[in-house]
């Protein structure tokens, strides 16, 4: 009986560890939830008659996805009542094997005026997860410097065929020597 008590004691301290590994796990994933600078979104796919989906329900975000939206609560929203169109999305979402395939997109919500880059992927068959950065800046700094660009590209054009004719040629459009 003496062995008994001692397999006892031993299954208890192993219990004890694996509940303290547990735990350490849970603050782990609960700080990385909490301090990613990347938005978390996890919705549930509402689907009409037919089995098309129409919706998402917001069921869950970090402080990331409100800091960047500015929406102070998404548990329970619709993403429509929101002004997100997601329709496009959630067709090619629903073709995607849960835990294995994911949709790399980017959005502009006019209703706030940013511009979002959006990964996202299938949990279970009714569940998307949706990690997302604004990219507004990035995005207009692109713009600004492909502008800047063609700028420069016509002042050297027009330069350079400028001076081009203006060396090379007479007024009588005889080639100089």
């Amino acid at each position: 009986w003496f062995t008994s008590l001692v397999n006892i004691i031993n299954i208890c301290i192993e219990l004890q560890k694996s509940r303290q590994e547990a735990q350490t796990e849970r603050d782990y994933l609960q700080n990385l939830y909490k301090h990613m600078p990347l938005g978390y979104l996890r919705a549930r796919i509402l689907y009409d008659q037919q089995q098309n989906p129409v919706d998402l329900l917001f069921t869950d975000a970090n402080l990331a996805a409100k800091k960047i939206t500015g929406k102070s609560n998404f548990n329970g929203l619709r993403a429509s009542s929101l002004g997100l169109d997601f329709s496009s999305n959630l067709l090619q979402l629903t073709t995607l094997s849960p835990n294995k395939d994911y949709l790399d997109d980017t959005h502009f919500v006019s209703r706030i005026n940013k511009y979002f880059h959006f990964i996202s992927y299938m949990t279970r068959p009714d569940e998307v997860i949706y990690l997302f950065s604004d990219i507004t800046e990035t995005f207009n700094t692109h713009q600004a410097l492909d502008r800047s660009e063609k700028i420069l590209r016509n002042i050297y054009i027009n330069n350079f065929f400028y001076h081009f004719s203006y060396c090379f040629y007479r007024k009588n459009a005889q080639l100089m020597n």
